[in-house]
């Protein structure tokens, strides 16, 4: 004999809950409330998995451009150490002329 179930789908999560809660167990009711609840769940994690794809593909995007600016410091910082070390080269070439030790 088939028993109709009633419609869930109008109802709170906790309006579910409390009628899995309050009926008897294995029931047509019972087991109705327990398909929607692990449907309603089920549309919960495609929404998150879908939310995280669409955060991962941001924070993908985020890291291209942090690595990009991390290559222009790198490059700049490279280039003030050439600059370091000429303006050193420089500093004993003049001590080496001022203490006579060249250019005689």
């Amino acid at each position: 004999m088939a028993v109709p179930t009633p419609d869930l789908r109008g109802l709170s999560d906790d309006e579910i809950w409390d009628r899995l809660h309050h009926g008897m167990v294995d029931s047509p009711l019972h087991r109705q409330c327990i398909l929607m609840v692990e449907m309603r769940n089920t549309e919960r994690q495609a929404r998150a998995a879908g939310e995280q794809a669409t955060a991962s593909k941001e924070m993908a995007a985020a890291t291209r451009d942090l690595a990009m600016f991390t290559r222009a410091l790198v490059r700049a910082t490279w280039a003030l150490f050439g600059v370091a070390v000429a303006t050193g080269a420089l500093i004993v070439v003049q001590i080496l002329i001022a203490l006579k030790i060249i250019g005689r």
